[in-house]
């Protein structure tokens, strides 16, 4: 019951009862004992009570201790004068990888030492830095504060050391400098012109770079709007940083830069915002001089346009393969003249051609660093028809040069070799002509006199005139008409008679006047086209002697077994076209080449001189002749004449 009694209540109640001992014992000494041993009891207990109501306090207090320790979030230790553990919070239980109830010296470093020495020394708080091992093999830094405890009598009682982890911290901070340096290292090195400006536009910071391309140093430019943009173009400058401001951001902008000389330069730049300390906004920007690279896209646009003008516009075949024989491309030449789409080889190797082999011989040559140029070969059209060709092959390299494809120009070259063939004959009818000019008349004129003295010879005994006589006169008749043709190759072409002739009547008198000749031969003639407007400026004997020519030569050539010859008139652009088409025994290519020459003829008794004097009467009309032929199935000649109006003209009409 005594322990509920507050000890503020018994204490005064035992010296109450002491002093009433007192006063009885002078009248009663029993009553003095008994209230004596009470008094000495209450004062007893109330000692022992005391000292345990202290105990309990200070067990609470130690409690309240440990739980601040093991709650406490950063390093705490507390260790005696002697550098004898005490206790520590749950962090430095961890660190240290220790048991709080394990008594041991704590393990001090040099700092720790030099820290707590100069705590001690100045009596006072001491901050320092110091790592310590963890558990995973790396440091962890920690910002360590010493403080000292000390005794009434001045002695160290304690030390009391508490830390925060900073290792992030440091991390950050060793992080911020490297940046500082990537920075400053990008900034000083950068090839590209760094520029810092408030949002005004004016200049805050350069780098070397920026001194290079545009001529401004960084006291040049310092504190100046915009030096490096033309002054007509600050305000959407200035517009460009309001959006940066607002966060949007410019990447690769092409625009126009100005120099210090004044020179305006092309630049491709990039801008986005950034804050200094104070938290004021900067414009940062970074710009590339393209000049050289501008003016190299104009050279290589003007070359692009120039090679897809000849490309596309060349009279030339032009095809383009990669680097394995594929073609790439084929201009519209392709068309014009083989009669084939262009995109129909597009995708196709060439190697998988009939001209694989030459693409393989051209390609081992020009890869050698050889000219492959006027190569001749012969090309067939989608139609049939086979032309000349001059191939120039050559390689495409990249800047690198790389090979990265090959080129073939065709140009077709059947008008040129067709001309090369009338200029030849030409030069054979010219010396034909000369031959005959220097003895057609010698040979004439003993011819004359042979011939009129067998005629006198006959008339004057016809009853003794022998057969021979009239083999000798038919042959002395050939002479003279060889002579004569002799005497046509020498009149030069002026002498012809011109006129306006309607050719298509011309070639039907011609077939008129051959007809009993074709009616032996058991030969047909079918003349087809439109005479109306089929006007040429001539002379008709000739034309008729060239009809007569070739008609005869067509009526030969089926003189066995008889057949039909095709004569076809068409209306060109500005020529007049005659198609004499034949189902005779055709000619070789090796004597079609020959024919025309002089002497020249595929007859038994000709003289090769009819088709001389035919072409040589077409070039006198400014006309052309051309010959396709093949053996056993007949002979096309084709007649062109200048027409004395157009296709479009007779339309017009």
């Amino acid at each position: 019951m005594m322990q509920y009694i507050k000890p503020y209540i018994w204490i005064p109640l035992a010296y109450s009862i002491i002093a009433w001992a007192w006063i009885t014992w002078l009248s009663n000494l029993g009553t003095f004992i008994v209230f004596s041993g009470l008094s000495l009891f209450l004062l007893t207990y109330s000692y022992l009570r005391k000292v345990e109501l202290e105990k309990l306090k200070w067990q609470k207090k130690a409690e309240e201790l440990q739980t601040i320790l093991d709650t406490f979030p950063d390093l705490l230790v507390i260790k005696d004068a002697d550098n004898q553990w005490i206790s520590g919070s749950k962090v430095a239980l961890d660190l240290f990888q220790i048991s709080q109830t394990t008594p041991f010296k704590v393990p001090l470093t040099p700092s720790c030492l030099a820290a707590e020495a100069k705590a001690i020394a100045s009596r006072s708080l001491e901050r320092t830095e110091i790592s310590f091992p963890s558990g995973n093999g790396k440091e962890i830094c920690y910002d360590i504060i010493k403080a000292p405890l000390w005794n009434k009598d001045g002695s160290l009682q304690s030390m009391l050391t508490i830390g925060r982890d900073i290792t992030q911290s440091k991390k950050m901070e060793q992080l911020l400098h490297k940046s500082q340096e990537w920075y400053c290292s990008i900034f000083n090195n950068s090839p590209y012109a760094i520029a810092v400006t408030d949002i005004e536009g004016r200049v805050l910071d350069v780098n070397p770079a920026f001194t290079q391309i545009y001529g401004f140093n960084l006291e040049e430019a310092r504190d100046k709007v915009l030096p490096m943009v033309p002054p007509t173009m600050h305000p959407d400058v200035k517009q460009w940083n309001l959006r940066l401001v607002a966060g949007e951001s410019f990447r690769n902008v092409d625009t126009i830069g100005l120099t210090k000389d004044g020179r305006e330069i092309h630049v491709t730049f990039s801008a986005s915002t950034i804050s200094n300390e104070d938290g004021e906004i900067r414009i940062f920007s970074m710009a590339q001089d393209i000049t050289k690279q501008k003016e190299e896209e104009k050279q290589y646009s003007y070359t692009k346009d120039l090679f897809e003008s000849f490309f596309r516009y060349t009279a030339d075949i032009v095809i383009l393969t990669d680097q394995h024989g594929m073609i790439t491309q084929a201009n519209p030449s392709f068309e014009r003249i083989l009669g084939c789409k262009a995109e129909s080889v597009i995708g196709r190797n060439i190697l998988d051609s009939e001209q694989a082999q030459d693409f393989t011989n051209f390609v081992y040559r020009v890869n050698k660093g050889e000219s492959v140029g006027n190569i001749e070969r012969t090309l067939e059209t989608s139609d049939g028809r086979i032309i000349d060709a001059s191939i120039t092959f050559s390689v495409i390299r990249n800047q690198a040069s790389e090979i990265i494809g090959y080129s073939a120009v065709i140009r077709d070259i059947s008008e040129t070799k067709w001309a090369m063939n009338q200029l030849k004959k030409t030069k054979k009818l010219s010396l034909a002509g000369n031959l005959a000019a220097g003895i057609a008349h010698e040979i004439r004129n003993p011819l004359t006199s042979i011939r009129g003295f067998l005629q006198f010879i006959q008339a004057d005994c016809p009853e003794h005139t022998h057969p021979s006589f009239i083999i000798m006169l038919n042959e002395l008749d050939r002479i003279n008409e060889i002579v004569s043709e002799f005497l046509f190759l020498a009149r030069p072409p002026q002498e012809k008679k011109e006129e306006i002739l309607n050719i298509a009547e011309v070639s039907q008198q011609v077939i008129q006047f051959l007809q009993p000749q074709f009616l032996l031969k058991n030969v047909d003639v079918d003349w087809v086209g439109d005479s109306s407007s089929a006007f040429v400026k001539g002379d008709a004997n000739q034309l008729k002697q060239v009809f007569i020519n070739i008609l005869r030569n067509a009526s030969d050539s089926m003189e066995e077994h008889g057949g039909k010859i095709s004569v076809t008139l068409t209306q060109q652009e500005q020529y007049i076209s005659i198609a004499i088409q034949d189902k005779g025994c055709g000619i070789s290519e090796e004597r079609l080449q020959k024919i025309g020459e002089p002497f020249y003829t595929t007859k038994e008794k000709g003289t090769g001189l009819g088709m001389m004097m035919t072409f040589k009467i077409m070039e006198g009309h400014n006309g052309l002749i051309q010959i396709e032929s093949k053996e056993g199935e007949g002979t096309l000649v084709e007649l062109k004449l200048p027409a004395l109006m157009t296709q479009t003209e007779r339309k017009a009409r």
